[in-house]
């Protein structure tokens, strides 16, 4: 078990990504775990929101 022992953390790690706006393509902070955003992260330049639970792909 000891060979596997860092797994778990290292797919429970939230990270920090930059995403294009879908709106006016500016760069937007999300946090993601797993594939997946960490609450909502919203557009400084235009105002959309990227919701929670949303699948992104980097």
């Amino acid at each position: 078990m000891g060979f596997f022992s860092g797994c778990m953390d290292a797919r429970n790690m939230t990270s920090i990504e930059e995403v294009k706006c879908p709106k006016c393509s500016a760069d937007i902070e999300v946090f993601v775990r797993d594939g997946k955003t960490v609450g909502d992260s919203v557009c400084d330049n235009c105002g959309y929101t990227i919701k929670e639970n949303q699948i992104i792909q980097v």
